[in-house]
């Protein structure tokens, strides 16, 4: 299999993606385990190239090899997630706070027109 720019903008891939994958293959790249290797460390997408290039059968073996490493990779970040949450629902009741008194503020301000 062969990926290119125009491939992955034909399947409408993050312009991102396709600037970072434009960037780590100038050319084009055929899948091969050392292309695969230096897209990951370019931090290129899987999931979606699972998505879009692998048939059902690739996909299923895809998703039954990836599954060990989600699953870590989940484990290891649950801590963190938990932390984040938090934080952000403290911040956000914040937001919201300090936007309701704006709100109320604004709305003793005479209307115009």
């Amino acid at each position: 299999m062969r990926i290119t720019h125009s491939l992955l903008v034909s399947v409408d891939a993050c312009p991102k993606q396709v600037e970072l994958f434009d960037k780590t293959f100038p050319r084009s790249a055929v899948v091969t385990l050392a292309n695969c290797r230096k897209a990951a460390a370019a931090g290129l997408d899987f999931g979606f190239a699972a998505n879009h290039f692998l048939s059902g059968p690739q996909h299923k073996a895809y998703n039954e090899a990836t599954a060990a490493a989600y699953k870590a990779y989940d484990e290891a970040i649950a801590a963190d997630y938990k932390a984040y949450n938090e934080a952000r629902a403290a911040a956000y009741k914040a937001y919201n706070e300090a936007t309701a008194a704006a709100f109320y503020q604004a709305s003793k301000t005479p209307k115009k027109g």
